[in-house]
């Protein structure tokens, strides 16, 4: 058991450092209509679950820099976790509710649902590997979602809801620079700091002050 523990671990360890090290694309994005992706995507699949999407957008945009096809994989992650996690909640109650706005200099995106909650003795735990309240559940896509997040300069957490449920928020910095901008800070290709051509990888980017 210690053994495989091990190697998992180890795979972990790995696929971590392959996202840090993958080629970095900013681009200039509204984390609004992020969103409404994600909405538009998992539609069909919280039909058949019998799930209610419900989403509160906020009426301005949320200008974010980053890399569109790795927060994708952030957000629709959390929204299918909330799905799974009523799975056993009363069909009128299950609902997931999708909530922008800005927070500071950052973009906020909760994500609820109205299940069991996570036992408040593994709180501190959600985001590490293999933590998972799912019977086949590998319990690494919450760490993986952590990793991303922060390779953004962002913060993830999650809380418990007051009367049920859990929660999960996710901030971004709010869009100081333009994405070729950052492009350039970064050392990207076809840009004048990056005169000797070498691939754009994975950094974090600047945290407003």
């Amino acid at each position: 058991m210690a053994g495989g523990c091990g190697r998992a671990s180890e795979v972990i360890r790995r696929m971590r450092s392959l996202l840090r090290k993958a080629p970095f694309e900013p681009k200039n994005i509204d984390f609004n209509d992020l969103v409404r992706e994600t909405i538009r995507f998992l539609s069909a699949l919280a039909v058949a679950r019998k799930v209610e999407l419900a989403s509160l957008i906020a009426p301005a945009p949320l200008p974010i820099v980053g890399d569109r096809i790795q927060l994708q994989q952030v957000i629709p992650n959390l929204v299918v976790n909330a799905i799974d996690a009523m799975s056993g909640t009363p069909g009128k109650n299950r609902i997931v509710s999708l909530r922008t706005s800005r927070v500071e200099n950052f973009a906020e995106l909760s994500i609820s649902d109205r299940g069991p909650g996570i036992p408040a003795e593994r709180l501190k735990d959600v985001f590490e590997p293999f933590f998972t309240a799912k019977a086949e559940g590998m319990g690494i896509g919450l760490s993986i979602a952590r990793t991303l997040v922060e390779a953004h300069n962002g913060q993830i957490s999650a809380v418990n809801a007051p009367e049920a449920g859990a929660e999960f928020r996710v901030r971004l910095p709010i869009a100081r620079h333009t994405a070729a901008a950052a492009q350039q800070a970064l050392g990207c290709p076809g840009y004048p700091a990056a005169a000797h051509s070498r691939p754009c990888y994975h950094k974090t980017l600047d945290t407003p002050g």
